[in-house]
């Protein structure tokens, strides 16, 4: 029978903004972990303590409870049974702060004017171990656990991906992040196509002008007086001549995709890093999500404004006239 081997670690991309209640959240769930590892840990102690009471010479029977203390003092310091719970935050000028839970950097003083760009939180407690780390190059929130195959484990897996999908950032605000780049390019080439549209149009009506005024002199029996003057006109329309420079008339839309786009992708260049709401970084939290909100409200909009309505209008205008 065929054996599954479970992943041991979960990690999703994007520009984290983790705020006070996501930090607190985290908080319980390690906190009710390490309660768990921590009676793993004492069953797993027991049991290798027993083992090696099964060695003591049965002529001191009478010192088994001394030799029990001596030999769990042993073990607890020894590397199979090592056991701690720490929490790290990283500030953005370059230093870490160790703080006993997430929670507790609230009340640290020190960091109210510190602006927090990741953490890492370790439990280890036995063979069972669980690393959860929050970083901004590359952007992402990785959760692992350790060993391989342990049920056990697994179940604190399972409920630290659970908090990973409740606090991760929505799609496009991933996407957002690796396309400022493209949006220039998008910009500028709507730009530029949207100019050679209007120059095309601004053509096509200045030879209908001419084409018009042929007419009108042909229709009209040309007159040796106008005669040179419609000889030139269908040379002009033949050869695309125009003697008077074109005036090209752009509309509004131009100018709101021309003004208002330069404006959006200038916005849309800063995009949002990776945020743990402690000390200055609660308020970069609340900056950057009311920037994104607004930025999805109104875009739309934009879009529709710059490219949807004038056709719509077009069309009301032409057949609701």
């Amino acid at each position: 029978m065929a054996e599954i081997i479970h992943e041991t670690s979960h990690q999703i991309l994007g520009p984290f903004l983790i705020d006070r209640q996501q930090l607190e959240s985290l908080d319980k769930i390690l906190r009710d972990e390490w309660s768990r590892f921590e009676e793993e840990r004492s069953r797993e102690l027991n049991a290798a303590v027993e083992q090696e009471l099964k060695r003591y010479p049965e002529e001191h029977k009478e010192q088994e409870e001394e030799a029990r203390k001596r030999f769990r003092s042993e073990l607890e310091k020894s590397r199979d049974f090592r056991a701690r719970m720490e929490c790290f935050l990283y500030l953005r000028d370059g230093s870490v702060a160790k703080v006993p839970d997430f929670s507790s950097a609230y009340r640290e003083t020190e960091l109210q004017d510190k602006s927090p760009h990741g953490f890492y939180a370790v439990l280890e407690s036995g063979e069972n171990s669980c690393k959860v780390m929050l970083s901004d190059d590359p952007a992402g929130l990785k959760v692992e656990v350790a060993p391989t195959g342990s049920e056990f484990v697994l179940q604190t897996l399972m409920v630290l991906k659970n908090w990973q999908n409740a606090v991760q950032p929505p799609k496009w605000q991933r996407i957002w992040s690796y396309f400022r780049f493209p949006l220039w390019m998008a910009w500028l080439f709507s730009v530029a196509i949207s100019f050679l549209f209007l120059q095309a149009a601004a053509e096509t009506h200045a030879n209908g002008q001419l084409t018009q005024e042929a007419l009108s002199l042909i229709t009209n029996n040309v007159s040796a007086q106008n005669q040179s003057r419609a000889i030139q006109l269908l040379l002009a329309k033949s050869f695309d001549y125009h003697p008077q420079p074109i005036r090209i008339i752009y509309p509004g839309w131009f100018y709101i995709l021309l003004l208002g786009g330069f404006i959006y992708v200038v916005a849309l260049s800063f995009s949002p890093k990776v945020t743990v709401g402690v000390g200055r970084g609660e308020r970069q939290v609340r900056f950057w999500r009311g920037y994104s909100k607004f930025l999805v409200i109104t875009t739309p909009c934009f879009i529709f404004t710059t490219f949807m309505w004038p056709k719509i209008r077009h069309f009301i205008e032409t057949h609701f006239p």
